[in-house]
């Protein structure tokens, strides 16, 4: 399971290369044990961060402890790691039980008597809205719930020390974090019981039946009254966007088209079933744009699928960024949509095939790869084909170009498949740290994408 020491060590690499941004799927947190749904799009909060992606090692208290490091050291342990990372998909569940029962001792050794990391301690607790009330919430799911209310507000306090340290160094290298927020979270989640008066009951969000998903789908997420929010003063969003923006440069706002209308399914109904419910438009962008000023930071949509004609056009005028997906503009029936330089571009998203993966989808079907390229995918390799494509979208106008991880390492598979339980956001990438820092190719793509982004011309 990559840590944020290891998200750090990308960013460091990616830095040298001539990267600004960081961009990362959701870092808020999920159910991982007793419920077990560890996907970052259904989170049991927007205002709270995922602790399985703390490095314990990298803590003072870690530091401090003798007992810690040594069992660290020991063959057991060892084994128990190494086990995990042979497999093909990370087991959250366990990962998170073993940085646990660190933070556990952690919390065993921590001194009683007042001092320095005493007092940041009890300050991030006082100072951190929500934060008794979420770890009762998460306790009330454990067997020993006293104890877990000292562990969640504990851990919380690591990852958001943690988190900040390694977004101010990248920062100082000229690199920003980007983050992911979802458009919905757990129905069984903080957010949900804690504010449960401003949801809609007997509802989830989901999409409806079209050509690429005849069955449309349930995305089993709570959504908020648009009338009771709006009551509120839009609180929750306010809430959700402070806590990205504390540390963010950029945020994406997952499904912006809910800023428009949701499309609500009833409970226990199929999404044929389900009806849109239209949003409080200009309200929903002026708390985001004024969060977003607060904190200097980018805003960018995701206004992918069926978007309303009215979404893109939005986003221009509000001067947040749109998404530019290559493989899906690229490939369709007519001439491709220019892009535009309000956004962000990039050959996919985890919701779609890696290059490798599209290319020979491409060579099986023995079409034309793309409108975009305008070469047969059957008679050219693909790495040929993923130079010149990124190189397309590096010289573009485009704001931001995003490059995956998962393209460098050659994958084929996407992180989502829609519909699919289990192994979504959980296979571990082909590509390592150490093989990254070693891949010359890689390196010499990105310094490459970076003369050609400095270069470009900008309408």
């Amino acid at each position: 399971c990559g840590d944020l020491r290891a998200l750090e060590a990308v960013g460091r690499w990616a830095a040298r290369h001539g990267a600004s941004v960081l961009a990362t799927l959701p870092l808020l947190p999920a159910f991982l044990d007793r419920p077990y749904e560890p996907s970052p799009y259904r989170p049991v909060s927007h205002r709270f961060w995922n602790e399985v992606y703390l490095d314990p090692t990298e803590t003072p208290e870690f530091r401090r402890s003798a007992f810690l490091q040594r069992l660290v050291r020991t063959g057991r342990f060892r084994r128990r790691i190494a086990s995990l990372e042979r497999r093909d998909y990370v087991d959250f569940r366990s990962v998170a039980r073993i940085k646990r029962r660190i933070v556990e001792k952690m919390i065993e050794e921590f001194p009683r008597a007042p001092g320095p990391r005493q007092r940041a301690f009890h300050r991030f607790v006082e100072r951190t809205p929500g934060l008794a009330e979420y770890a009762r919430h998460r306790a009330s799911f454990e067997p020993e719930p006293a104890a877990g209310e000292v562990y969640h507000q504990f851990v919380q306090w690591l990852f958001d020390e943690q988190l900040r340290g390694v977004a101010a160094r990248l920062r100082r290298r000229g690199v920003v974090l980007g983050l992911d927020l979802p458009v919905g979270t757990h129905p069984r989640g903080f957010d949900a019981r804690q504010d449960a008066a401003l949801y809609a009951r007997s509802v989830s969000i989901g999409s409806p039946p079209d050509p690429g998903v005849p069955r449309g789908q349930d995305w089993s997420l709570a959504p908020l009254d648009p009338e009771r929010l709006r009551r509120v003063g839009y609180r929750p969003i306010t809430d959700a966007l402070r806590h990205e923006f504390s540390v963010a440069g950029l945020v994406r706002i997952d499904h912006i088209l809910g800023f428009h209308r949701l499309f609500w399914i009833p409970a226990g109904r199929p999404p044929r079933d389900g009806a849109y419910v239209r949003s409080a438009t200009d309200e929903l962008y002026q708390v985001v744009l004024a969060e977003a000023t607060r904190a200097h930071a980018m805003v960018v949509g995701e206004d992918l699928g069926t978007v309303p004609p009215e979404v893109r056009p939005e986003l221009r005028r509000r001067g947040i960024l749109a998404m530019y997906i290559a493989e899906l503009e690229w490939d369709g029936p007519g001439p491709a949509r220019p892009i535009p330089a309000a956004c962000v571009a990039s050959l996919n998203t985890h919701d779609h095939l890696p290059f490798a993966g599209y290319w020979a989808e491409r060579a099986r079907v023995d079409r034309p790869a793309s409108v975009g390229l305008g070469f047969p995918a059957t008679s050219t390799p693909m790495g040929d084909a993923f130079r010149t494509a990124t190189f397309r979208l590096a010289r573009s106008p485009a704001r931001l170009l995003l490059v995956n991880l998962e393209d460098l390492g050659g994958e084929e598979r996407p992180q989502n498949l829609p519909g699919r339980t289990g192994q979504n956001f959980s296979r571990r990438f082909r590509l390592t740290l150490a093989t990254l820092r070693r891949d010359r190719r890689a390196a010499k793509l990105l310094s490459t994408i970076d003369a050609l982004r400095r270069t470009r011309y900008v309408r």
